[in-house]
């Protein structure tokens, strides 16, 4: 019966696909609470994008390093991580917007949320880019690599030009 209920914008083949500008996440929880199904649904939905904004954010700056042949320490990509990890779940709280969203009641009488959260990730970027900046920890090898196409796109990202 639960896949019956699966709206068809929820499948992978119809999700909205991420840009540059705008990232997807969704997330779905049953619950015999229709409260409980909505807000752990959407909680799901904001962890999986708090963790790709993690791990793009990371990406961008290792990309940056490999580029310009940079030799970083560890202490460096631990700190560019944690500020990664740090600024996605602080964004991701706030500044998305619901795609879609449906709750549906199933024939055991429980109720199963679905939903697809929409966030700028604009956003995420302006805020990484500015703690990685004033971060004593990363602030001189963020220097090193500002000249690299990597940082320019991210930098382009945030101003939107």
């Amino acid at each position: 019966k639960l896949k019956d209920s699966i709206p068809d914008w929820y499948g992978l083949a119809n999700m909205p696909k991420n840009t540059d500008t705008i990232m997807y996440a969704k997330g779905t929880h049953t619950s015999a609470d229709l409260d409980q199904s909505e807000l752990i649904g959407l909680e799901k939905a904001k962890a999986k994008l708090a963790s790709n904004l993690a791990s793009i954010m990371s990406l961008k700056i290792e990309i940056a390093t490999s580029e310009k042949v940079v030799d970083v320490d560890s202490a460096f990509k631990q700190e560019i991580t944690s500020i990664s990890k740090s600024v996605a779940k602080e964004v991701s709280i706030g500044g998305y917007k619901t795609y879609k969203s449906v709750t549906k009641e199933l024939s055991n009488g429980k109720f199963r949320n679905y939903i697809i959260i929409e966030f700028p990730v604009s956003v995420a970027y302006k805020a990484f880019l500015e703690d990685i900046k004033n971060n004593p920890a990363t602030k001189n090898n963020i220097k090193k690599i500002k000249d690299t196409d990597a940082f320019k796109e991210l930098e382009a990202l945030v101003t939107g030009a």
